[in-house]
């Protein structure tokens, strides 16, 4: 067995990825020219870990302007697919029933996600955007009792 072995470059966006065995260990690597995007990325990577499967993430190195992150490379054994990779396994050969237990399992990891994380959070703890992209002005209130009054469709 090979101790390092580097296939399957690909490129997105500026970003650059690799499928990497290193000693038997199969990782996905991603490089980005965006130290600060790569730190955001680990970021959110820490903050969602405890609520969603995510690949392990072994580590990051700054290599001149360039962040290497080595993530454990998915799907880890006996496990489904990946969603994209069912979409198009569907899409090839017509059968979904792994795409329909693919999906199930990403709305069940929402729904877990979801209801620990939802609460009830007063009008100051959250931001609401002056203008939308469509530059239409969002309505303003001030109160529950303003919002029951209004017009405005409740939702949640």
């Amino acid at each position: 067995m090979a101790v390092l072995s580097i296939t399957r470059h690909r490129r997105y966006t500026r970003n650059h990825t690799w499928h990497a065995d290193i000693a038997g260990r199969p990782l996905f690597l991603k490089a980005s020219p965006d130290p600060a995007e790569a730190r955001a990325e680990h970021a959110g990577h820490a903050r969602i870990r405890a609520l969603y499967p995510v690949p392990r993430l072994h580590g990051a190195l700054r290599i001149g302007p360039w962040m290497l992150t080595a993530y454990e490379r998915w799907p880890p054994a006996g496990a489904g697919g990946l969603l994209l990779d069912e979409i198009a396994s569907a899409d090839q050969y017509g059968g979904t029933a792994r795409l329909d237990a693919c999906v199930d399992a990403v709305f069940a990891c929402y729904r877990t996600a979801i209801g620990q994380t939802l609460r009830l959070a007063p009008a100051r703890e959250t931001e609401v955007p002056q203008r939308s992209r469509t530059g239409i002005q969002p309505p303003a209130f001030n109160s529950p009792s303003e919002l029951a009054a209004s017009s405005a469709p409740a939702c949640l």
